[in-house]
Order: C-alpha cells, then sequence, then structure tokens
C-alpha cells in the first residue's frame, strides 16, 4: 500500500497533474494556427475512407483539397478528428480548435512522461525528474504544445517509442555470463583498431589520410562555400553564353548547347548548377568508398571482431528453435506495445521508422543474436500497425510508402524565412541556422548543460560509470540527424520545429550533469534550489509571453524585442485571433477587411456581417501597394518583415505583440 501510494505521489505524477489541471484553465486562449484547419480536414477526410472502407478503391480516396496530403502520417489527425466527434456531445459549441488544441498538450504530457521513463534508466531520481521538468518548462515546447498538430505529436510518440522499446528489453533477460563478458570486452575493439593501425605502413597511412581530407575538403566546400560555388557557376556560364564563338569558353558552349538561342541563360546556369552538384556527389561517394576499402582490407582485426559479435550472433539464432522463439516474442505483451507506437509514430510521420532503429540498435547491443527473433516480432507488428492506420499504403504498401518518404525528403515549400534580419529562401540557409537557434531558442542554461552533460557523459563512459550502449544512442538520436542536416541542408522554416523529434537527447545529456551536481549537493533544499532556478527563466517566459509562448528568444538574441525584425516570430499566425475579436467587436456593419496573411484565420471567425478578403491584386491593385478606397480595414502579419515591404497609409488601430515584439497589426483605412 505504501509503495502504490509513493509512486502516486511520485514528482513526474505531480507534474503531470499540475500540467492538466493549468491546461484545463488556458487551453481555449491559444488562436488556430495557419494552416490548422487544412489538417482538421485531412482528418475528416481519412475518417471518411474508413466509414466506407469497402466502397472506394485507392485511385478515389479523397485526402483533402490536395491529394498529396496522403503522403502525410495521418493517424493523429485521424484520432484528433474522431475525439472532437466523439466529445461533442459534452462539449456543446466550444470550438473544434480548442478540443484539439488539448488533445495537443495531452500528448505533449505524454512526451513529458516518456522522457522521464528514458532518463531513469541510466540517472537518478532527482536528476531524471530534472530533465522532465526543464523540458517543459521550455517556452517553445509549452506553447507549441497547445497548437501544433504535427510536431508536437510526432516527438511525443517518438519518444514513447523509443521509451517502450527499452522497456520491452526487460521481458528478453540476458545470461549473467554473457553480460560479464560484455563488460569485459566493451572496448576492446578501440584497442584493435589501434593495433591494426599501427601495422599500416607510413606510404599507406599518408595516402589514407590525403583521401580524409580531400573528402572533407569536397565536402566544405558543397556545404560551406555552396552559395558562393553556385554563383561561380553562374558567372562561367552567364559568361561562355554571351561570349559566343569570341573565347575558348563560348566555343565550348556554342558546340554543346545546340538550342541557345530557345532557352534563357538562366535554363542552362541551372543545369550547370545540377551538374556540377552530381559531380561533387559522385567524388564524394568514391572518396568515401576508398575510405571504406581501405578500413575493411587494412584493419583485418577489427572486421573479425565486428563478424565475430555481430554477423556470427545473428546467423546462429538460424536454426529451427527460431520460429518457436518469434512465436514466444508475439506473446510478450511489451513487444506489442513497442512495436505498436512505433508503427503509430510512422503513420505521424515517414521519419518513425528511425525509432525503432534505435531501439533495435539499444536492444542488439544488449542481447547480440537473442534480439533477433524479438526484433522480428516488433517489426512486424509495426509494420501492420502503419499499415492499418495509413490508408494511401492500402493496396501497395511498399511503393507508396517509398513514395511518401521521397515527397516528404523533397518537401515542396516554396517559401522564405526570415534569420539574422536577412530573408533567405528556405533551401539556402546558413549553415549555422539551426545552431544558433538552438542556443537562442530555449532558456539559456539548456545548451551550456548539453555541453557539459555530454562531456561528463562520455568520462563517465570509459570510466564505465555510465551505460555506454545508452550514450551511443543517444548520441545518434541527435548528432545524426543534425549532421544530415549540416551536410545536405534540407528545406527547413519554422525555426526548427521539424526537428522538434531530436531535442530530447539535449535534455537527456543535460540530465548526466545534473546528476554530478546532485551528488555533489547532498540537501533536500539545495536540490530544490538549483531545480528552481533551472525552470524560473522558462517559467517567466511563459507567463510574460501567454499565449505565444512559442516565439520565444532567450536574452542572447536580446529578449523578444532584440528578436523582432530579426527572427521569425509569430510564423502560424495565432496572433490573428486577437485581431479577429477586436474586428468583431469594434469594426462598423459590413466592413469591408482585407487581410495580408492568413485570411481563412479571419474570415472563419469574424462576425456574419464582415466582408473578408485576401491581399491581391485586385485588392491591392497598385505598385504602392494601396488598397482601394472601398475598403475599410487591412489585417497585416509582420512576419518575415511583410508590413515593412508592403507599407500601408492609414491608422493602425490594434496590434497584437509582447515586450516590443509585434505579430499583427490592425490598420483602418483612409
Amino acid at each position: 500500500m505504501k509503495n502504490w501510494l509513493r509512486k502516486l505521489l511520485s514528482p513526474i505524477v505531480i507534474l503531470i497533474l499540475v500540467n492538466l489541471i493549468l491546461g484545463s484553465f488556458i487551453f481555449d486562449d491559444f488562436g488556430e494556427s495557419w494552416d490548422e484547419n487544412v489538417n482538421y480536414l485531412y482528418g475528416e477526410k481519412v475518417n471518411d475512407i474508413y466509414r466506407n472502407v469497402f466502397e472506394r478503391t485507392g485511385e478515389e480516396r479523397n485526402y483533402g483539397p490536395n491529394n498529396n496530403k496522403g503522403y502525410y502520417g495521418p493517424f493523429f489527425l485521424t484520432a484528433a478528428e474522431a475525439v472532437d466527434q466523439a466529445v461533442r456531445p459534452w462539449v456543446g459549441d466550444l470550438p473544434s480548435k480548442d478540443v484539439f488544441h488539448a488533445l495537443y498538450f495531452t500528448v505533449f504530457l505524454m512526451a513529458v512522461f516518456s522522457l522521464y521513463t528514458i532518463a531513469r534508466r541510466f540517472l537518478g531520481e532527482w536528476a531524471a525528474f530534472g530533465v522532465a521538468l526543464l523540458f517543459n518548462t521550455q517556452p517553445v515546447m509549452f506553447g507549441h504544445a497547445f497548437i501544433n498538430p504535427k510536431d508536437i505529436p510526432f516527438m511525443a510518440f517518438f519518444l514513447a517509442s523509443v521509451a517502450s522499446g527499452m522497456w520491452m528489453l526487460a521481458a528478453f533477460p540476458a545470461n549473467k555470463e554473457e553480460s560479464t563478458e560484455e563488460a569485459l570486452e566493451q572496448d576492446s575493439i578501440f584497442r584493435l583498431a589501434r593495433k591494426d593501425w599501427q601495422g599500416i605502413n607510413s606510404r599507406n597511412k599518408r595516402i589514407f589520410l590525403v583521401v580524409v581530407v580531400l573528402w572533407c575538403v569536397f565536402w566544405g566546400v558543397t556545404v560551406l562555400l555552396g552559395n558562393v560555388l553556385d554563383s561561380g557557376v553562374e558567372r562561367v556560364v552567364v559568361d561562355a553564353y554571351q561570349a559566343g564563338g569570341t573565347t575558348f569558353l563560348g566555343r565550348i558552349f556554342e558546340r554543346y548547347a545546340a538550342y541557345r538561342d530557345v532557352f534563357s541563360p538562366d535554363a542552362y546556369v541551372q543545369k550547370a548548377q545540377i551538374w556540377v552538384s552530381k559531380a561533387i556527389e559522385i567524388g564524394l561517394g568514391i572518396l568515401l568508398l576508398g575510405i571504406v576499402a581501405v578500413l575493411v582490407t587494412r584493419m583485418p582485426s577489427v572486421v573479425h571482431r565486428l563478424r565475430r559479435e555481430i554477423l556470427d550472433p545473428l546467423l546462429g539464432e538460424i536454426n529451427l528453435r527460431f520460429p518457436y522463439k518469434l512465436a514466444r516474442s508475439f506473446t510478450k505483451g511489451s513487444v506489442w506495445i513497442a512495436g505498436i507506437l512505433v508503427g503509430l509514430s510512422t503513420s505521424i510521420r515517414v521519419l518513425g521508422p528511425a525509432a525503432g532503429a534505435l531501439v533495435a540498435l539499444y536492444f542488439f547491443m544488449k542481447r547480440k543474436g537473442k534480439a533477433l527473433a524479438p526484433l522480428t516480432a516488433y517489426v512486424l507488428i509495426a509494420a501492420l500497425t502503419t499499415y492499418l492506420t495509413w490508408p494511401i499504403l492500402w493496396g501497395a504498401p511498399v511503393r507508396r510508402f517509398i513514395e511518401a518518404a521521397f515527397f516528404m525528403a523533397d518537401f515542396p515549400w516554396n517559401g522564405n524565412v526570415l534569420f539574422e534580419g536577412v530573408v533567405y529562401e528556405a533551401e539556402k540557409l546558413p549553415l549555422w541556422y539551426f545552431p544558433k537557434l538552438l542556443w537562442l531558442k530555449f532558456t539559456w542554461l539548456v545548451m551550456p548543460l548539453f555541453v557539459l552533460g555530454t562531456v561528463w557523459g562520455v568520462i563517465w563512459a570509459i570510466k564505465r560509470r555510465m551505460d555506454r550502449t545508452m550514450l551511443l544512442v543517444l548520441g545518434l538520436w541527435f548528432w545524426g540527424p543534425f549532421a544530415m542536416f549540416l551536410i545536405t541542408q534540407p528545406t527547413i522554416y519554422d525555426n526548427f520545429r521539424q526537428f522538434f523529434f531530436i531535442l530530447p537527447p539535449l535534455f537527456l545529456f543535460g540530465g548526466v550533469f545534473l546528476e554530478f551536481l546532485f551528488e555533489k549537493l547532498k540537501p533536500v533544499w539545495m536540490r530544490v534550489v538549483l531545480l528552481v532556478l533551472l525552470i524560473v527563466p522558462g517559467i517567466v517566459g511563459n507567463i510574460r509571453l501567454h499565449p505565444y509562448e512559442y516565439v520565444y528568444f532567450n536574452w542572447m538574441a536580446g529578449g523578444m524585442s532584440g528578436a523582432f525584425r530579426q527572427y521569425e516570430l509569430d510564423y502560424w499566425a495565432t496572433s490573428f485571433n486577437e485581431a479577429v475579436e477586436y474586428l468583431n467587436a469594434n469594426a462598423p456593419e459590413f466592413a469591408d477587411v482585407i487581410v495580408w496573411g492568413p485570411v481563412q484565420l479571419v474570415s472563419k471567425y469574424a462576425r456574419e456581417d464582415l466582408e473578408v478578403f485576401p491581399a491581391t491584386e485586385e485588392t491591392v491593385p497598385d505598385s504602392s501597394g494601396e488598397p482601394l478606397e472601398t475598403y475599410n480595414y487591412i489585417v497585416q502579419t509582420t512576419r518575415r518583415n511583410f508590413d515593412l515591404t508592403n507599407p500601408i497609409e492609414g491608422e493602425v488601430v490594434f496590434q497584437v505583440g509582447r515586450d516590443g515584439a509585434v505579430f499583427v497589426t490592425v490598420t483602418r483605412l483612409p
């Protein structure tokens, strides 16, 4: 009884309950976000597919206004829409957006709890609670928790997938002698690598190092000087195009550009840039193959050890007893829970299998060949779950999943991003975009804790104080996608919300340093003071910015006033909710309103007599940006400093902002 009561009153349970109470008071304060209504419609359409599952073929299924929406994982939106319909008799006229926002926040609390359970696998109770508390109170996370139907649910299910996968390990205990042998030989592979390297002659060492340096140079030119390289290619092609036959390059261009009179120079510039990019990629691939070939052929001891510890145990499990072991794995409830969660993660975003890969790595490192049967069951359950919850996969699951992966990898977003006061194309952001925002968007202690925790984690792993497998998994969880961002520079916008799922390890590594501090601080009151100091900046930020917590920037950016006009703030235009409330209360009857921004956020909630128009050439016809005199108001977002590049003459009668930053203005036209 006492043990049950202790668990019920544990700090993490109390934290979740406090969140639920607080959330019940504020969940309806938040405005609808930019494209939230499209997501509602998608969830509704997918539920319609389930209701008519036997009446339509794949080609006839409707996924909303844009059928490409089917490539977006539908599970959470479908479930949220179903919940909204189910609770409608009890919530009355409560807007659907508020029901959805309450659900987003509930799922966020699942993320907080999952983070805590992962932390408890290698940290003490105080440090693990500190990790959860610090994560929970981050304004960027707490704000998104109420308004984000995409990234918060995916992060939450990703975390739950990893946490449940680690819990699944307990159902398959290791033999004591195997665990002892693993502990004794855990670092022997590094000694073998050093021995093999010493056995390579000096000439081959120099060749290998030259190849590695060349690879780094090629990569550096591609990533660090990509814009400079594109500009150089453009200059060469344009000069050759204009020179005709008067120069060497001009003569080559005339010889191979048979349709130069048909196509503009821009077409040839784009083609040349693609060729140069492909050539560099091929060069990087060839050099990487050379590096791998040297490692395989010149380090036989390492190759032998890897084969003995990875390949041989797996092959040894494939025998007549394997079907029996597989069947037994299906009887374990933890396997079903973990498999279903990673399947649902995949059915939210195509990157969900990455959670499964982290779990598989952790499981295999702990159980070696014995992991094969349970992981096979785990993958099959996950695949079945994804298939059942993602209708676009029905009929051709492999082909359509690959199509979805390619579609999301080359996401078609052509907007611009405000960063450091400069408006960039989303695919041409500086290399330091993501790292810098990590330091500016979290409260200022988060990143120093991450750096110190990483150092302490490595030291403790060397001293065998920390589970090395856990350190490897956490490192790959964050540093793998982070390195891919630096190498491939994918399209990214809205600060870094698409990368929320890789951020939990920042807090988990920070927890390692918290563990070190709590070991030094023995009195309970000192530990409580430390926790309070950690969360005060986040709590203050949440209070000052509510209900726009997600726009938070810390003092390193100059606070909100310093970030204004320099970085993206209310990029989802949730502040339009207040602008509409002002118009509903103050606009005269039958007033005409122009919206420069998400017009649907105004038209959906405006009074019935108000006429709402998007800013187009018809409503704002001349080059000066002045609207026609027949309109009464214009609502303008300040996103990307749009109000500065499109100035309007009139009286600003209302604006929404916080701490010197303005998100939206309402201007009465003359």
